[in-house]
């Protein structure tokens, strides 16, 4: 009897246990999002859109957007009409920072009056610049090339010079080769900044998004095109190949360390470096090294003074500690080290010092002038060792003979 009633109670209780779960459970599947869609006009808003579904009470409605790749979150309050439909429009701020060509999620999160909570599925979406109509290279080796103006022979060039670039800088430093890369070109300078909302930085002409494996550039067409090809792309894929290398420490690494091995990439110098760099020598204006650690200048010109420096700099390192003299202070910022306690661990110096010794072997021209006028002396004081004698002799000769010389004699 007892067991009898024991059983009872237990199916009793199951019963009432199964009801709550299904009662729970079509609670949450009576409300669902569907039909979810985003329109946009670059650098201006987004509308999202969706259909909700639902035979309770609906609270709120939340829509989220982020960039997987880190970044805030924006959580908007989304209304429905009487049929379920769901729009919502926002505008874009300086502030949100969303990045070109980058993916974007969203989702949609209704709450009900009883406390739950129903999500709809993530969507993504890649943030185009729908400005402009883009031509592409699209190849099965990973490596995608967009561009607005040319000729698909532009988009080749710029192939070229990937696969060119992967088989010579390893002559410098060995780094990681990204098995992707989405490479956009704009027409203009001004195009491009437009696109990342540039205002205190004019002279930027490219740009690396390391994390997205995404490079953009700018290369108009003319005369220097296919230069700037050469001198741009291996430039902004360095960026990205040191981002692989360091991964979570990129962030350690200096700004100078970082552009001055993508200037040593460049298939193509900028002529400008030089006079830049000895006008920045003769008026004084050279820039100390520890103040491009974390950043470069944003006016334009000490911006041209600061890639012409370290590009000249790392060279000098080339030349003075070669390839593994590259690699372990790439391997000293990996590992965390400071700025300057970086070059003293793989160099064994200090960064003044260093700079002082790049300065004199390659822009003081004072050592030069001074050996060249002590070998002018030197010189004169030989063409007179050698006169000398020669005027001795001379002078005998016209002793022993003096009518030799004089014509009324004859």
């Amino acid at each position: 009897m007892f067991r009898r009633l024991f059983h009872v109670t237990a199916l009793t209780l199951f019963a009432f246990f199964f009801i709550a779960l299904s009662s729970r459970a079509q609670t949450e599947n009576s409300t669902a999002f569907s039909d979810l869609g985003v329109e946009y006009q670059f650098g201006e808003s987004f509308t999202f859109s969706a259909t909700i579904t639902t035979e309770n009470p609906v609270d709120a409605i939340n829509l989220t957007l982020r960039q997987p790749e880190g970044g805030s979150s924006i959580v908007l309050e989304v209304d429905a009409d009487l049929f379920g439909n769901i729009s919502k429009t926002y505008e874009i701020e300086a502030k949100d920072h969303f990045a070109p060509f980058t993916m974007i999620e969203y989702w949609f999160t209704a709450s009900t009056e009883n406390g739950t909570q129903i999500q709809s599925e993530k969507a993504t979406f890649t943030y185009a610049d729908n400005r402009y109509t883009w031509q592409s290279l699209d190849d099965a080796d990973g490596y995608s090339v967009y561009w607005v103006e040319g000729d698909l022979a532009f988009g080749q060039s710029v192939k070229d010079a990937i696969y060119n670039h992967f088989d010579q800088f390893n002559q410098y430093i060995d780094l990681p080769t990204p098995e992707t890369l989405r490479i956009y070109l704009y027409p203009t300078t001004s195009a491009l900044q437009s696109a990342l909302d540039l205002t205190n930085a004019r002279w930027v002409g490219g740009h690396a998004d390391p994390i997205e494996g995404i490079i953009l550039a700018s290369i108009p067409a003319g005369f220097d095109q296919a230069l700037e090809v050469k001198r741009q792309i291996p430039h902004e894929i360095v960026h990205v190949q040191l981002y692989l290398a360091m991964q979570e420490n990129y962030a350690n690494l200096p700004s100078w360390f970082s552009e001055g091995l993508a200037s040593l990439a460049e298939q193509h110098t900028s002529s400008e470096y030089q006079p830049i760099l000895q006008a920045g020598w003769d008026n004084q204006e050279i820039i100390p090294f520890e103040k491009l650690c974390q950043s470069f200048p944003t006016s334009s010109d000490q911006a041209a003074l600061a890639y012409a420096q370290v590009d000249s700099f790392t060279r000098y390192l080339f030349t003075n500690y070669g390839k593994i003299g590259l690699e372990s202070l790439l391997e000293a910022y990996t590992s965390g080290h400071t700025c300057e306690n970086g070059v003293s661990t793989a160099l064994g110096t200090d960064l003044q010092t260093l700079q002082a010794n790049w300065e004199t072997a390659t822009l003081d021209t004072t050592q030069a002038n001074g050996l060249s006028t002590e070998a002018a002396a030197w010189l004169v004081l030989l063409v007179l060792l050698l006169a000398l004698p020669t005027g001795v002799i001379i002078l005998q000769n016209n002793r022993k003979n003096p009518n030799a010389t004089n014509p009324a004699n004859n």
